[in-house]
């Protein structure tokens, strides 16, 4: 309808932002930890997304990019419980602010930059708020080897210490570590998929390739129809190697195979 009709239609500015993602991205100095944590941040968003799609409309997303979520929301409702509590299952240890703030839609349309100035602004009071998670490593327990400084709760044998022993670590580090290992099969699945794609390409060239070849030795030699003879199809007269000669376990009739030998050098006709 007409905005101007409705002044008093409210909705809500509702937001989550990932703060200080350098401390946590990079607590620890391994790439796999690294890319780890900067794949956690994006699920995040990534499923909330999901989420506000399936309850509220895609359309009402504003921004869901770099570890950032803005959506438009009927009502605050508990947005930023959920949000927040989603991202601490998500990742234990990053810092985040969440926030919603309420406006009308004819406020929305005619200032949306100073609607948006007050939203970033409850994010702020809320990051200002936030109290960070306390970590303590007592004297007898054994500490995190990657990031040196919690107490580690399992240990895992893919990545070995200079002793030989398996590696101790704690969770939100074994989270990093493992996310990262899940995405990197993931993107090798991918590429043996890519590669088997281009090998299928590939063939289906060779094959076009022989195939042209082929019967430029035929017509050349004056023995085209030496394959109507023998009722052979053109496409298939044709092999790419010794292993495609070697019959069929279940083939019962024997293939019809005609080679050509080309040679040329010094006294070829010699050997």
């Amino acid at each position: 309808g007409n905005p101007h009709r409705e002044p008093d239609a409210a909705f809500c500015i509702v937001g989550l932002s990932a703060q200080r993602i350098k401390q946590y991205v990079f607590e620890t100095p391994g790439l796999p930890e690294i890319r780890g944590a900067s794949i956690l941040l994006d699920q995040v968003v990534e499923e909330q997304v999901e989420q506000i799609a399936q309850q509220i409309g895609r359309e009402c997303v504003l921004q869901s990019a770099a570890s950032t979520l803005i959506f438009l929301a009927p009502d605050s409702s508990d947005w930023v419980d959920r949000l927040k509590r989603a991202f601490y299952k998500k990742t234990l240890v990053a810092f985040c602010a969440a926030a919603a703030f309420e406006t009308t839609l004819k406020e929305f349309l005619d200032n949306y930059s100073t609607c948006m100035r007050h939203f970033l602004s409850a994010m702020d009071a809320d990051r200002y708020r936030a109290e960070l998670p306390v970590w303590e490593c007592l004297p007898f327990e054994a500490r995190c080897a990657f990031c040196k400084k919690r107490a580690a709760t399992t240990v895992t044998s893919r990545v070995r210490m200079p002793d030989g022993d398996h590696t101790p670590l704690c969770e939100p580090c074994r989270i990093k570590f493992q996310e990262e290992r899940g995405e990197q099969r993931h993107q090798m699945g991918d590429a043996r998929h890519r590669r088997a794609a281009r090998a299928d390409g590939f063939q289906e060239g060779r094959g076009k390739q022989r195939h042209q070849l082929g019967m430029s030795l035929l017509r050349d030699a004056d023995i085209e129809k030496l394959l109507d003879v023998y009722r052979m199809n053109s496409h298939k007269a044709f092999t790419g190697g010794l292993n495609e000669m070697v019959p069929d376990s279940n083939e019962r009739e024997q293939k019809k195979q005609i080679a050509f030998i080309y040679g040329d050098g010094s006294n070829f006709g010699q050997i």
